[in-house]
């Protein structure tokens, strides 16, 4: 019988043991120390890796202070790919494998061909458009782009910006910043302070003034001075003192909305652009909307976006024997109650390989040191509950354990995949 093209391949830990199995309902295999290795292109799972490690010595009381690993590799049905050697496998992208042995000498092979590339290297980062490889001092050696043509690698210092498409460069000093797109080609010189990509814009600062620049021209909208613009949309600001201070939300042209000052304004990037806003004064967590009103507060609470227009506000009690007891409540960006107090002790954003992935969780008690978990939509509605643990998202599947058993579950709660909870007579 064939499987369904979109079959989807997760691990899920029991006790000392991990399953690699198929979301159709395919045990692929079992063991101690096994991990997927994920390609660096796709971010989908590549290989199935098992280790050994070997003790080489332990001190005085027992702990293991030097040892040696040997890893297996296995494609994604388990079939046996590469016998058991003393190296370690750390990256994969496309048709390339990296092995790291215990002497320093890491090799970029080519799998189909086991062609020896690159020799002395450490280890490979996806950059953009392409995957560059490192040695032991992060000088890079070699590009390769997800065709697997190799190129000659640019010393470029870089992270990730708010926006997924560019990347922030920096100097060796780190003393200046510029701007890179996903070919890592310069967009902006290395001539600001911090510099961001928000959404639609970018955000300079070069020390005395910060400007909005619209990323698809780099034309100017918007500047002010004296002050470190650190969110910005057309419509709502924040800024921040020259010292990364106090903050204050501002209006498309520059006004303060508010003369109170918060020591921080957070707009989550990954819910852009912000339907409220998150911060915190004189240690009461607060929600503002986009007029700079605040919409609720909370003495010695904090409020976390789940989700675009989804807020969460937890704080802290004391009972009666003096143990610490969560509390947390979901509120709208007009600061109405979606989910009322009592329900859950805390919430959660679900997050997949690539960052939310529109699910939430909410966890509450049952008894003297237990909890369940219902999983939510990215409205806070009920899609599942009394889960002892959400443990992994793919999709539209998670890896879950309820009550006495574990596996693989869709959004409907049918099981997938499923088996015992406890593996050994020793699980709790």
């Amino acid at each position: 019988v064939s499987e369904p093209e979109d079959v989807r391949i997760l691990s899920m830990q029991l006790g000392d043991e991990t399953q690699i199995v198929n979301t159709a309902g395919k045990l692929i295999f079992a063991g101690r120390n096994l991990d997927l290795l994920y390609d660096l292109f796709t971010g989908e799972p590549r290989f199935i890796v098992q280790r050994r490690y070997e003790k080489l010595s332990e001190d005085e009381n027992g702990w293991v202070t030097e040892s040696e690993v040997y890893s297996t590799l296995y494609d994604l049905e388990g079939t046996l790919l590469r016998d058991e050697n003393k190296v370690e496998y750390n990256a994969a992208f496309g048709d390339y494998l990296i092995s790291w042995a215990p002497n320093g000498n890491g090799k970029l092979f080519r799998f189909s061909t086991g062609e020896i590339v690159l020799e002395n290297i450490s280890y490979a980062l996806r950059m953009g458009d392409y995957v560059s490889v490192y040695d032991e001092e992060s000088n890079p050696l070699i590009w390769v782009d997800a065709d697997g043509n190799l190129m000659e690698a640019r010393a470029v210092n870089c992270y990730e910006s708010s926006n997924p498409d560019y990347y922030v460069s920096y100097s060796r000093e780190g003393d200046a910043y510029g701007l890179l797109d996903r070919t890592l080609e310069e967009v902006l010189p290395q001539a600001y302070e911090p510099l961001q990509g928000v959404g639609a814009y970018i955000l300079t600062w070069d020390g005395t003034m910060s400007k909005a620049l619209r990323l698809s021209d780099r034309t100017e909208v918007f500047s002010i001075d004296g002050w470190v613009l650190i969110y910005y949309d057309g419509e709502v600001g924040i800024i921040q003192s020259e010292d990364y201070g106090n903050c204050w939300l501002i209006d498309g042209k520059g006004e303060i909305l508010s003369n109170d000052a918060c020591n921080y304004i957070n707009a989550g990037a990954e819910f852009y652009p912000a339907e409220a806003f998150v911060a915190e004064r004189l240690g009461a967590g607060l929600l503002l909307n986009q007029q700079g009103a605040v919409l609720a507060q909370k003495p010695g609470g904090y409020f976390n976006e789940l989700s675009s227009g989804l807020y969460a506000l937890t704080w802290s009690t004391q009972d009666a024997e003096g143990n610490h007891v969560s509390h947390s409540c979901v509120l709208d960006e007009n600061g109405n109650t979606v989910i009322p107090e009592g329900r859950y002790n805390w919430l959660n954003s679900c997050y997949d390989r690539s960052g939310p992935c529109g699910l939430l969780t909410g966890a509450y008690r049952t008894g003297q040191g237990s909890y369940l978990t219902d999983l939510l939509d990215a409205d806070g509605r009920i899609l599942l509950s009394g889960l002892n643990s959400v443990d992994q998202t793919s999709g539209d599947y998670l890896v879950v354990k309820k009550g006495f058993s574990a596996g693989i579950m869709d959004l409907e709660g049918n099981w997938l995949y499923r088996t015992s909870a406890f593996q050994s007579l020793d699980d709790d």
